[in-house]
């Protein structure tokens, strides 16, 4: 489709139509052309997500058959076996030509995007800090970060693309110091996002943040980033208080449908007999999953020529994949999708020169560096206590290397010493090892990728 030209003749340029009117007209053509996004957390975890491979195939033959989950771009969380994502990228080739996947680490970051449009640039930014190696099987594993591809779409240019998964632990009450790591993960993302949307282009983001609305995370998402969401833009903002209620599978789909919903919701099957916290009872769910988006244009900048005059304009914002499999008795995942529907509209004037004016509060500023301020001394004291594991491991080695040879080796009871030593020797070398690496070595880096946030925050004031 064609732009008309206002300075050209024809049934748009005819007398009477105004410079006003022939705007609106525009922009009621390129409302007919869409862009729609999908992110959805599979919850593929080997081994140990329940029905994995049966719910993945449903989820390919419902995204290449039905004509109601049609997108431009999808993005991916938790999509951890890489088997899978080729799996997925073959049965879809046809119908998603382009796609990008992240095998960062020991298990890789579970993050995949699939693209009707050519990708042009891809990256990786992985969050310095995201929990510790001590935690066996935790997030640090993973190598959680920032996936983004650049696609090359019609009508609008360049479309930055970000998918990220935010560290699982915390909660969402009690004093933020909990949450310090979703804290750093959300501060890091901002950063690179808020190149991109200065960069001039359009940008969404799009993931599981394990963080509510009104969390810290998510303002340093939407101020520093200077992102929208697109749920609170189509939908009225949700009371203060959950509205009371009783938990049926219709206030529980009520639930959903009134405040976006994603996880730990009555009307998910694999949330029965799930131990949930205060926040998910009252509110029947948490809305983790999030499409956010900035395609306003900075004028002068460098990707402004490549946007065509165009802009994204939110339409709907819609929470799906809340069905179980056909045929089957459970969800398509411990989450549900989240689907956003955007107009391709020309841009106004407004949209081509608006700065970046967003910034953090000084209180938000404040709590963040507080949050992280907590981090730090407890890495410290971590550190401390890993440094006396490792004097009492080199002290274990010396007694199990050294006690046998105070002993006569005629005596019975060397054997029985030898016997015991090697054990010993082999237990405090792989506690010395561990104490180094973990509790020492990957302390220091982690309070020095702490300070860098913490000195970022103080010069964002």
């Amino acid at each position: 489709m064609t732009r008309p030209n206002p300075g050209e003749s024809g049934p748009f340029n005819r007398p009477g139509r105004s410079p006003e009117n022939l705007r609106n007209l525009n922009q009621h053509i390129y409302a007919m052309e869409t862009f729609r996004v999908l992110t959805f957390n599979v919850w593929g975890l080997k081994y140990l997500s329940q029905k994995r491979t049966e719910r993945l195939a449903a989820l390919t033959n419902l995204l290449l058959t039905s004509t109601g989950h049609s997108y431009d771009v999808i993005c991916l969380q938790e999509l951890w076996v890489e088997a899978d994502f080729i799996r997925l990228k073959n049965a879809l080739r046809h119908k998603y030509p382009h796609s990008a996947y992240w095998p960062n680490s020991v298990v890789g970051s579970g993050l995949a995007v699939l693209s009707k449009w050519d990708i042009i640039g891809r990256d990786f930014t992985a969050f310095g800090v995201c929990g510790e190696p001590g935690e066996i099987g935790g997030d640090w594993y993973a190598g959680k970060g920032v996936g983004n591809v650049t696609l090359k779409v019609e009508k609008l240019g360049e479309v930055e693309i970000f998918n990220t998964h935010f560290f699982a632990k915390g909660g969402e009450e009690g004093p933020e110091s909990l949450r310090s790591v979703r804290i750093s993960n959300a501060w890091e993302m901002a950063k690179v996002v808020r190149k991109a949307v200065a960069g001039g282009r359009h940008v969404i983001a799009t993931g599981d943040f394990n963080s509510s609305p009104h969390s810290l995370p998510m303002r340093i998402m939407f101020q520093h980033g200077d992102l929208i969401d697109t749920w609170a833009s189509t939908h009225p903002a949700p009371p203060a208080d959950p509205p009371r209620h009783t938990t049926t599978d219709k206030s529980a789909q009520a639930a959903v449908d009134l405040f976006g919903l994603t996880v730990d919701t009555p009307s998910n099957t694999w949330s029965a007999g799930k131990k949930l916290d205060n926040f998910a009872l009252r509110w029947l769910g948490k809305r983790l999953d999030y499409i956010l988006y900035n395609s306003a244009p900075l004028s002068g900048s460098p990707g402004f020529e490549s946007t065509s005059g165009t802009r994204l304009s939110i339409q709907s914002t819609v929470v799906v994949l809340t069905g179980t499999v056909p045929g089957q008795d459970f969800s398509y995942s411990d989450h549900f999708g989240l689907e956003a529907t955007f107009a391709i509209v020309s841009s106004d004037s407004s949209a081509e020169s608006r700065p970046i004016t967003r910034r953090l509060s000084s209180e938000d500023i404040y709590t963040a560096r507080e949050a992280l301020f907590c981090a730090f001394y407890s890495s410290r004291s971590r550190t401390r206590r890993h440094v006396l594991y490792l004097l009492a491991s080199i002290i274990g080695l010396l007694l199990a290397v050294l006690g046998p040879s105070w002993i006569s080796i005629e005596s019975s009871v060397w054997k029985w010493g030898a016997f015991i030593a090697a054990p010993i020797a082999a237990i405090s070398a792989w506690g010395g090892t561990m104490a180094l690496c973990v509790g020492i070595i990957y302390g220091i880096r982690e309070r020095g990728r702490l300070t860098n946030f913490i000195e970022e925050l103080e010069c964002a004031r």
